[in-house]
């Protein structure tokens, strides 16, 4: 008996461990969630280099080599200047080229053909006649022209590779390149076709019915027979009744269409969800999701679950859920 209660100790502590590691994931997960959510919201910037007594500080830090004498913020940006260096949130970025400053939104700042792009300074473009498209005044992501090429710029912290670089798009056509729609910045089109922008380079949508295209939202778009997900097309699911039902944590997609239901896990493989009916498949939260007959975890159904009595809830800011005769973790009965 000793012994049983020895283990089952070990056994709940170890359950406790994995549902603090679990739940950490999900709150990163939730959180660049709203992060992606808020992105919409402009946000104004405000001067916070402050110079007093002979130093230049932003946001009271001291502002290393920046001369006071000269010193000055770039309004409606991130960004100050003295009559060396361009700077930002006080970090000293590069030599100012001693060409005006140009504000092109809060996160870009020009000097003649050089870039001043969050801590890294772009100089590598060499012809005077440069077009920067912006997709928005707080936005961080741009195609730039410079009378011959198309380049994209973005911050991306998964690929470190393209963070901050200036990426040629080989395959667009100069003289007809355009950004299909602002909102949806990452469409984009020429003369031979549409392309999804992402990870240093343009996706052509292959087969895509131009005249029947459409743009779902920032990853989903559409022609009258196929849909795509950042440019790639997903084999067998029709435009027919096309839904994006939800996503789980924001890494992974329920979709559905008129015959099926499937799920686009985080690494972009696609399974049909077998049993569910699409007519009633529905979110229950972000982990969990049913139809008419049974309940569903990560694209397969919770063995088990009675779909009438299952509900969800937090213990300890943890997410579990029970049901009429068990208590469920993260997609398995615990009890």
């Amino acid at each position: 008996m000793k012994k049983y209660i020895v283990k089952m100790m070990m056994l709940s502590m170890m359950v406790i461990m994995v549902a603090c590691v679990k739940n950490g994931d999900k709150d990163a997960k939730m959180e660049n969630k709203k992060q992606n959510e808020s992105e919409s919201i402009a946000e104004k910037p405000k001067n916070q280099y402050v110079t007093d007594k002979g130093k230049v500080y932003y946001d009271g830090k001291v502002v290393k080599g920046a001369k006071t004498g000269t010193f000055e913020w770039i309004e409606g940006t991130w960004y100050g200047k003295d009559e060396n260096n361009v700077y930002f949130e006080g970090e000293k970025i590069g030599k100012l080229e001693g060409k005006p400053i140009e504000r092109i939104n809060n996160y870009l700042v020009k000097s003649g053909n050089t870039l001043y792009y969050f801590y890294w300074k772009i100089d590598n473009l060499k012809n005077s006649k440069m077009e920067i498209i912006a997709n928005k005044e707080d936005g961080a992501e741009y195609y730039i022209k410079d009378g011959k090429n198309v380049y994209f710029l973005e911050r991306n912290i998964n690929f470190l590779e393209f963070d901050g670089k200036l990426i040629l798009l080989r395959n667009i056509d100069y003289n007809t390149f355009e950004v299909v729609n602002k909102k949806y910045f990452r469409y984009v089109k020429d003369k031979t076709g549409i392309y999804y922008v992402a990870n240093g380079k343009a996706d052509e949508l292959k087969g895509l019915d131009k005249n029947s295209f459409k743009i779902i939202d920032f990853v989903f778009s559409a022609d009258k027979n196929r849909v795509y997900y950042r440019g790639i097309k997903l084999e067998n699911v029709l435009s027919n009744g096309f839904e994006v039902v939800g996503n789980v944590y924001d890494v992974s997609y329920y979709l559905k269409d008129r015959d099926k239901v499937y799920f686009l896990n985080e690494i972009s493989e696609l399974s049909v969800v077998e049993k569910a009916d699409p007519k009633t498949f529905a979110l229950i939260d972000d982990l969990y999701s049913k139809d008419k007959n049974n309940v569903f975890c990560n694209g397969k159904i919770l063995e088990g679950a009675d779909v009438k009595s299952f509900k969800v809830f937090y213990d300890s800011d943890v997410e579990t859920a029970k049901d009429s005769k068990h208590g469920y973790y993260d997609c398995y009965s615990v009890r």
